[in-house]
């Protein structure tokens, strides 16, 4: 089935909650992120296809069967044909991608810098990695930016060339909150309860931003509405068939061909960035990956704290498992361990693929592939 991409305009202000557990009364304020977590955009698909497609009766009819290889069961989804690459903030030109952690940018300034990467007979550490990175430039301060993203050409160049060229843009040129304070209810007398005040920072885009999702194995009406976030606040959607440019057979080939032309001493280096957040120890799932394809190993990464990701399950009406994930934007430094593997093996055993020890049908661990 081919793949598609799903636009999602906000009609309301909007929030997404973290994975930190909130209840009112004990806590006062929840904090928000943004983009997302992809699994917040794929329940809301999922349940946007039962609707239209019969509700809870269809699982009692004899469709079952069919829409269960669609959309999984209640208890699993693993092996369902529905999948999602990931969500992304959009606007009418280019989808953005969280800025890559191996990239710095100076605190009084806005340029942006590329790490060097040290090679092991330039350093003593005791670090786990035989290679580390390193800001060459002593007499500036700079830092990693929070929640900068850059547009997609950007990131072509980035993966392609090593290069850092170019500006980012912060949040709050696309987003601006709007603090709503709240408080809970009996929900018998409709009254409010003492002790149970509360405070959102709830968030609307500026301009015409949106957010972007490309989906994979279902349909879905052309335009429709959708329930996300916190409040289930409506985001409208509209439908249409497209190819990633970063998922292109032609920018593909030239990836590979920019990684073999670095090839040294037999080897590849690569560097993979994580697009969305991804569950496990990558650095494990890594090599686990390339011993059954790729022989590999990781040299350095760059990033950032952990993120807890948990939601609520409906069916069990429960909270979900909940997991540490390696944040969106982290960079792992990869090398080849034998000279038969090529840069067309890489590629296609990496690029763009969701590579997560859990969720990936979700959009966890949106893999992209890059020289170094």
């Amino acid at each position: 089935m081919t793949n598609i991409k799903l636009t999602l305009s906000a009609l309301d202000t909007f929030f997404f909650r973290d994975g930190k557990p909130f209840s009112r009364g004990e806590q006062t304020e929840a904090d928000g992120i943004f983009p997302p977590f992809p699994s917040t955009a794929y329940g809301a698909l999922r349940t946007e296809y039962i609707s239209e497609n019969g509700g809870l009766q269809a699982f009692l009819s004899e469709n079952f069967e069919e829409i269960k290889e669609i959309i999984g069961t209640k208890d699993s989804v693993q092996n369902a044909s529905f999948r999602i690459k990931g969500i992304f903030l959009a606007n009418e030109y280019h989808i953005y991608f969280p800025l890559p952690r191996d990239i710095v940018e100076e605190k009084e300034g806005e340029k942006l810098y590329l790490l060097s990467l040290l090679e092991p007979s330039d350093l003593f550490s005791n670090a786990p990695y035989s290679n580390l990175l390193r800001f060459e430039h002593k007499n500036l301060k700079v830092e990693y930016p929070p929640n900068a993203v850059i547009n997609q050409n950007d990131i072509k160049d980035y993966l392609l060339d090593c290069r850092a060229d170019y500006g980012c843009l912060k949040q709050d040129v696309f987003l601006k909150k709007e603090p709503k304070i709240g408080i809970g209810r009996n929900a018998k007398t409709l009254t409010s309860k003492e002790g149970l005040l509360y405070r959102l920072d709830m968030m609307r885009f500026t301009d015409k931003y949106h957010l972007c999702v490309e989906v994979s194995g279902i349909s879905l009406p052309n335009q429709g509405i959708l329930k996300l976030g916190g409040e289930n606040k409506p985001f409208a959607y509209n439908v249409s068939e497209t190819e990633s440019c970063l998922d292109s057979d032609e920018f593909k080939k030239e990836l590979a061909e920019r990684l073999e032309q670095k090839r040294q001493n037999g080897k590849i280096r690569f560097k993979l960035y994580f697009a969305t957040p991804t569950i496990g120890n990558q650095g494990r799932q890594i090599e686990k990956t390339g011993s059954s394809g790729i022989p590999c190993k990781l040299i350095t990464a760059a990033i950032g704290k952990y993120m807890n990701v948990g939601g609520w399950d409906l069916a069990k009406k429960e909270p979900k498992t909940m997991y540490r994930a390696v944040p969106a934007g982290s960079v792992y430094y990869c090398e080849t361990k034998s000279e038969s593997t090529t840069a067309k093996d890489i590629v296609e055993s990496f690029h763009y693929q969701n590579l997560s020890d859990q969720r990936g049908e979700e959009g966890f661990g949106l893999v992209l592939v890059g020289t170094v």
